[in-house]
């Protein structure tokens, strides 16, 4: 991966526009409100909202690297998959490591007896 100027990559030739909305901005938005909002405790909070930062940080990246790479060898669903497989493994991603961390640290969890 290449910086060609402030706001371009480049990936094995091919070049990509970093614009506000490739910061994932909107998901760390919604990290913060969950992780305010949740009915976890102020160190939970704290904690798992720097889980939701790391997670979005790197899988950012990831998709940095994953679009120069599909726009390098597969420019017809460079677009399909940016604006669409993407958001959407996101939101799941967040929603899973939301699901995940309010198991583990919510204090109105409690699980289902299991029958024996």
């Amino acid at each position: 991966m290449e910086k060609i100027s402030f706001s371009t990559l480049s990936l094995s030739g091919f070049n990509m526009e970093i614009i506000v909305e490739c910061t994932a901005y909107n998901f760390y938005l919604f990290a913060i409100a969950l992780a305010v909002f949740a009915n976890w405790s102020a160190i939970h909070k704290l904690i798992n909202l720097l889980i939701f930062l790391v997670v979005i940080f790197l899988t950012n990246n990831l998709r940095f690297f994953a679009m120069g790479y599909v726009g390098r060898y597969y420019p017809e669903i460079f677009e399909t998959a940016h604006d669409y497989v993407w958001n959407i493994l996101f939101g799941f991603m967040i929603f899973g490591v939301w699901a995940w961390r309010d198991k583990k640290d919510n204090p109105d969890f409690k699980p289902k007896d299991q029958e024996l």
